[in-house]
């Protein structure tokens, strides 16, 4: 298992000189064979070859991974004894306070009153324990000694007043009531007071913990005193470490050796704490001296450890060593995680090369070498992180306050000003901007250190620039976190400091001769990044450490006022009474909780329970009715000061009393088949626990549970309940049966009985036991003989087993024709009705009947609504002819109507003008010459001079036509006013004005279309032709005239008008066509009105003059022309 860690903490930390060969032959061999001859670190060596990158270098200075965070978050956290058989042994380096793992438990004495355990702190020998720590408070002791007590033979009593009560039978004399040993890892033999507590049986021979620190302790249970097992750390100076200054043989002076534990001794130095973990054969990588550079060179351990101990000034002029280690992990934590730590202590960086482990702390260095131009054999490389938004401006740590209980503690936030100006855009809020860094130094203890630490980080990655180039093979001695001196015209850099990141051998061709280069990858560094002075740090503000409690100066004031109560509580269908007490809190500032003491008073013994110091009151869960409990109270505070109890307060439980409300709204069903419903509403109490239901077959109200109860309903307050009875619970059909409900609460108190009433149920046929709507109106298929009649009751029973109820739904099939004949009817309470409309098309979904599911006897033509039955939803197959109604043996004109069968559905191979109603044929059916009529989209379009008058017949187009007015006879010499404005037009006639006019009128009115008159660019036009008709036979004069006017124009204001006049007519003289243009004032929309006149000039009434008439045509033409 080691080995398997050793190879991964170096393929995490490697960085090697690469050897990058574009060709193959030469003397590779002997270069491979330098660089593999690592004994058995080979393979960790390939393998960290091939990661190269390490993750440590890589990181930031104190910046752990998750690996580094998980395996020492503990110290952050709060230490305690715990148990589990799986618990990891502790490793503990330096000073610190820890917890344990309690390995041992056992009672003995009176009453099991002596408490015995054994805790272990460590999986290692250490120096000493400094503090032991019962609640975190320091005891005081006295020592006895007793040989094998421990690793120093002695017993600790202790003798704080907060463990010693005089009044405790079983205590170990004079009161006390705690005592314990102690071993450090050295014992070679069993604990002589384990073993005279437990006997030889208990505590054999074998039973040592040798090479664990450990504490034996024995507790005496006291009510007052020692209620609860009290928290048990302690502060100890841990594991002894090996020093290579001190040993003679790898340089130093001193009797240290890296393989005797005994020669090793204590020490918190962060690079010494490293070299243990890297060498330690049991919990550790197990590296051997010649894997470790033990020298004071540059990333030798004797260099790091002389620079953590450097001396610093620190707040106040304080001395203290520049770093240290205190802390603790696990030998279970991740390897890689637990050096993470370490490291961060000391800021320091480590490296695998040239087959050993180096470490670098955070310290400046003065390089030993300089490039120059001439040795630089290739363009630089330059590479810089400009995005402000990746680098931080502030950072904050997180550490391990020692004057403050070893709790986590943040240093004040240090913000560099310069960095923040670099980071904000001109003009914008620097608030926005401020990006902060936090640190977590888990092995880190005071805030000088931690700031100092902190600003080393923030100041190291804000340095970006990193430079590659190739070298000469003089600079493969260099190793990562080496610092190294660049001078370079070009980018004006004269002795400007780097720091190595990695080296790789290279070969480049020259003149077709391989040579060998060094390829250098360098970040750049400053010195000023680790100058710390004494007015950089911050002095944090605290409100003083938690030992500044006062812990046995101060006495705590009882509670008073105790009262109690019980309580009902419900908890789903059980109730349970609690005793609420309650009090009057002391008003001292040191009062940290309550302690509430109860029991029966048949009893001796009290339990206890606590409530924190802002609560009065406190519940005692689930007392038993009828009994008399005992309760009393007493303060304590947070260092386990107790003040006197309260006097005795006594309550005897006693059931609930009350009844609750009777169920309301209770019914039963009746005559229903199978089965009965019993229905109510329980009760609006809060205290209901259940209805009970009772059945018994004679009306004789119930005495008890024992007198017909059948069932108990639970349900919740004033909610509507049912229950169903029958033929399910084994009852017997058309018998009475008599129901009462009711309730009773957690107490078992009862209400009152409440009537339901009297139910019987019914057997059911069947048919009807498949009917899942047994009592709900439903739909029945029946097929006969001989008619499709409505059902009589007797063949509704027979399929549905019961007779028919409103809205029930039946199909009669005649099964005796061919095809069947189906009638649906439906039921009104009294009798069926038939339905016509059954299905009606807007039921049908599109494609759900399908076509050779109809049949021509099945569906008549009355029955299909126009446009609900699509053509090609009707195969050939399907309709026949002689299914048509009128008797046709073929499908005609005059079997279909208008828009019933789209064109593009008929294959048609005889077509003339009388197959053809107006409107069927759209224009672009018809093939045309061209010559007259063109297809547009619009339509058909008569072309330019492509129909004339001549070519218009009677009733040829489309026309409103108006009869013929008709005769009437008329007076000579007469005028009539209305023709007033029919004068001042045919004042214009060559012959003199007449004397008289003589005439008469018709009206026919017309709304123009929209789409007549709205196109643009066109000229919608009306025609009027006409003749006058007259029995005269003279030359007098006469003629006909067409006003136009909109129907709203009153009077003789005429907005269109368009005047016929001829010469002298004989007979019936046709008059031509006139043409009436669209004007602006032509409107859409409007209902134009058009008077027809006819006249006479001069009119003589001789003999055979007896009329005057006229006989006229009116056409509405779109698009006569186009403009």
């Amino acid at each position: 298992m080691a080995k398997a860690i050793k190879k991964a903490v170096i393929a995490a930390v490697v960085v090697f000189a690469v050897v990058s060969i574009p060709f193959v032959g030469g003397s590779l061999g002997t270069i491979f064979t330098a660089t593999s001859a690592l004994g058995g670190l080979s393979i960790a060596l390939q393998y960290a070859i091939m990661t190269f990158a390490t993750t440590l270098i890589s990181s930031g200075i104190g910046q752990m991974t998750s690996k580094g965070i998980e395996a020492n978050q503990a110290n952050f956290g709060t230490k305690a004894s715990t148990r589990g058989s799986l618990n990891p042994r502790q490793i503990i380096y330096g000073e610190t306070k820890v917890g344990s793992t309690i390995t041992f438990l056992r009672t003995t004495g009176t009453d099991n009153s002596k408490l015995s355990m054994y805790l272990v702190f460590s999986g290692h020998e250490i120096e000493s324990f400094e503090t032991i720590f019962f609640n975190d408070v320091a005891v005081s002791t006295s020592t006895s000694s007793l040989s094998g007590a421990g690793s120093d033979n002695q017993i600790f009593t202790v003798t704080d007043s907060d463990f010693t009560n005089t009044d405790n039978d079983e205590s170990f004399g004079s009161g006390r009531l705690a005592r314990f040993t102690l071993g450090d890892g050295s014992q070679t033999t069993h604990d002589a007071l384990a073993r005279s507590t437990h006997g030889s049986t208990v505590i054999d021979n074998n039973f040592k913990l040798q090479g664990c620190a450990y504490m034996y302790v024995e507790l005496i249970y006291d009510a007052e005193k020692m209620p609860q097992l009290p928290k048990i750390t302690a502060k100890i100076r841990g594991k002894k470490l090996y020093d290579p200054r001190l040993d003679s043989t790898v340089g130093g002076s001193g009797s240290h050796r890296l393989t005797d534990a005994s020669t090793h001794a204590w020490s918190d130095n962060p690079a010494l704490c490293i070299l243990d973990f890297l060498s330690d054969t049991t919990y550790g990588i197990k590296a051997t001296a010649s894997e470790l550079n033990l020298s004071a060179n540059a990333g030798g351990f004797m260099s790091a450890a002389n620079t953590c101990e450097q001396s610093v000034s620190g707040i106040g002029g304080i001395t203290q060593e520049r770093y240290t280690a205190n802390g603790f992990t696990n030998m279970g934590a991740d390897g890689t995680g637990i050096i993470e730590g370490l490291l961060s202590s000391c800021g320091g960086k480590m490296t695998f090369t040239n087959g050993k482990f180096n470490v670098f702390v955070a310290a400046a260095q003065t390089p030993s070498l300089t490039i120059v131009d001439d040795e630089i054999l290739s363009p630089i490389s330059v590479t810089k992180n400009t995005q402000s938004n990746e680098l931080f401006n502030s950072v904050k740590a997180i550490y391990v306050d020692k004057d403050n209980q070893y709790t986590a503690t943040d240093t004040p936030e240090l913000t560099n000003s310069t960095f923040v100006a670099e980071d904000v855009p001109t003009g914008e809020s620097n608030a926005n901007y401020l990006k902060r860094m936090e640190l977590q130094l888990p092995y880190t203890q005071t805030t000088q250190m931690a700031q100092r630490l902190a600003k080393i980080a923030l100041q190291h990655q804000r340095k970006t620039l990193q430079a590659s180039f190739l070298t000469t093979t003089k600079y493969l001695r260099l190793q990562p976190c080496d610092f190294v001196y660049i001078t370079n015209d070009r980018l004006n850099w004269s002795a400007k400091m780097f720091e190595v990141i990695s080296t790789q051998l290279e070969f480049v061709e020259q003149d077709e001769v391989p040579v060998a280069v060094t390829r250098l990858v360098v970040k750049e560094i400053d010195a000023a990044t680790y100058d710390f002075v004494s007015n950089d740090y911050v002095t944090p503000i605290t409100q003083g450490p938690i030992s500044e409690v006062p812990s046995k100066a101060y006495e705590m004031s009882q509670p008073s006022s105790l009262a109690l109560s019980q309580v009902l509580t419900i908890d789903g269908t059980t109730s349970k009474i609690n005793i609420k007490a309650s009090w009057t809190n002391s008003t001292s500032p040191y009062l940290f909780g309550t302690e509430v003491s109860y029991k029966l008073s048949s009893d001796s013994v009290y339990q206890a329970i606590n409530v924190s110091a802002g609560t009065s009151q406190a519940f005692i869960p689930n007392v038993t009715v009828g009994q008399t409990y005992n309760v009393r109270v007493r303060h304590f505070s947070d260092q386990n000061v107790f003040s006197a109890y309260t006097s005795n307060v006594n309550i005897t439980i006693q059931a609930q009393s009350t009844a609750p409300n009777a169920p309301s709204n209770a019914s039963v069903t009746t005559g229903k088949p199978l089965h009965m419903f019993i229905t109510y509403t329980n009760p609006n109490n809060s205290d209901l626990k259940a209805v009970k239901i009772y059945r018994k077959t004679t009306n004789s109200e119930p005495t008890s549970d024992s007198d017909g109860l059948v069932n108990t309903q639970y349900g919740s307050p004033n909610s509507i309940s049912t229950w169903m009875d029958g033929q399910v619970n084994g009852l017997t059909a058309g018998t009475n049966y008599f129901y009462w409900v009711r309730s009773c609460n957690h107490s078992d108190v009862h209400s009152g009985f409440v009537s339901v009433g009297t139910g019987n149920f019914v057997t059911v046929t069947s048919a009807e036991s498949i009917t899942s709507n047994i009592d709900r109106p439903s739909f029945f298929y029946i097929s006969k003989t001989g008619n499709t009649n409505a059902p009589s009751n007797s063949e509704f029973q027979a399929v549905a087993g019961r007779n028919p109820i409103a809205n029930d739904m039946v199909i009669v099939t005649r099964t005796d024709t061919s095809p069947d004949l189906t009638k649906a009817y439906k039921h009104d309470g009294s009798s069926f009705s038939e339905v016509s409309n059954l299905i009606s098309g807007d039921m049908m979904v599109d494609g759900t009947i399908g076509a050779d599911q109809i049949v021509a006897a099945g569906l008549n033509a009355d029955i299909i609504t126009a446009g609900t039955l699509n053509v090609n939803r009707i195969p050939s197959s399907v309709v026949f002819t002689s299914e048509l109604t009128d008797g046709s043996t073929s499908i005609s004109g005059s079997n279909i109507d208008t828009g019933t069968i789209n064109a593009s559905n008929v294959n048609i191979t005889n077509l003339n003008a009388t197959n053809i109603n107006a409107g069927t044929l759209n224009a672009n059916r018809i093939n045309l010459n061209g010559s007259t009529l063109t297809v547009t989209s619009d339509g058909l379009e008569i072309n330019n001079d492509g129909v004339g008058f001549g070519q218009i017949g009677s009733n040829a187009v489309g026309a409103y036509t108006v009869a013929t007015a008709g005769v009437t006879s008329v007076s000579n010499n007469t005028s009539q006013s209305t023709f007033s404005a029919v004068l001042a037009l045919a004042s214009n006639q060559a012959s003199a004005s007449p004397t008289t006019m003589t005439g008469m009128s018709k009206v026919m009115e017309i709304i123009v279309p929209e789409g007549q008159v709205n196109e643009t660019n066109a000229i919608h036009s009306m025609l009027y032709s006409g003749q006058p008709v007259q029995n005269n036979g003279t030359d007098d004069r006469c003629g006909i005239v067409f006003l136009v006017r909109k129907s709203d124009d009153s009077g003789s204001t005429y907005s269109h008008h368009a005047l016929l006049v001829s010469g002298e007519w004989t007979g019936r003289a046709v008059i031509s066509a006139k043409v009436m243009g669209k004007s602006t004032q032509f409107s859409t929309g409007f209902q134009y009105k058009i008077e027809v006149f006819v006249y006479a000039r001069n009119w003589s009434t001789g003999s055979g003059v007896t009329s005057l008439g006229m006989d006229l045509q009116y056409f509405l033409f779109s698009k006569l022309t186009k403009v």
